[in-house]
């Protein structure tokens, strides 16, 4: 599978020449290859996530011709504190799908990630596989704050608790996430 070039031009200086170059896609060259297999908790985990994103879109399909021609856009401590028109839920589904779709495909890919320390033959796996699981919880917690936000559309702010859960989630998924990169030795 090759890997993707984007030629770029700068003229960041009239003075200077355009400085040009190649912005690569994809792993960074000189990477190890990933050689670990997957868990099958992480991967469990990314297929509920998915599933929980897509039982939620249908259900707001299926309920869509049914809601009031204004629903609730933001919900705050009181309840609901903003309006819009029903077709902002389509929005809404459009994003869910699209950011979650990613997520998924993006922890599949571990090669590719900006990582805090040094990348080594020795540890390479080991950050890999820290960086897929960093992705499926983040993964996990998208996917409740999306399915959090349409319930409640859809069946009022009690719902919000989903979004809550998934905000508090993203924010302790990252954190523990960072914590065990950081502490991978060097040396594997």
């Amino acid at each position: 599978m090759g890997v993707a070039t984007v030629e770029i031009m700068s003229d960041a200086s009239p003075e200077l020449p355009p400085d040009t170059g190649t912005i690569r896609l994809g792993a960074a060259p000189g990477r190890p290859a990933r050689t670990y297999v997957t868990g099958r908790i992480t991967g469990a985990l990314r297929w509920a996530a998915l599933a929980l994103v897509w039982t939620a879109v249908v259900l707001t399909v299926v309920r869509f011709p049914g809601l009031p021609e204004t629903v609730p856009t933001h919900f705050g401590p009181a309840g609901p504190d903003s309006w819009g028109p029903r077709s902002s839920v389509l929005v809404l589904v459009g994003i869910a799908v699209a950011v979650t779709a990613g997520i998924a495909w993006l922890s599949r890919h571990p090669r590719s990630f900006n990582y805090l320390g040094t990348l080594t033959e020795a540890n390479a796996q080991a950050h890999y596989r820290v960086g897929e699981q960093l992705m499926v919880w983040i993964l996990c917690c998208s996917a409740l704050i999306f399915t959090g936000a349409l319930l409640s559309v859809l069946f009022g702010a009690g719902c919000v608790v989903f979004a809550t859960v998934g905000g508090i989630g993203m924010i302790v998924s990252i954190g523990v996430g960072i914590t065990r990169m950081v502490r991978i030795p060097e040396r594997g």
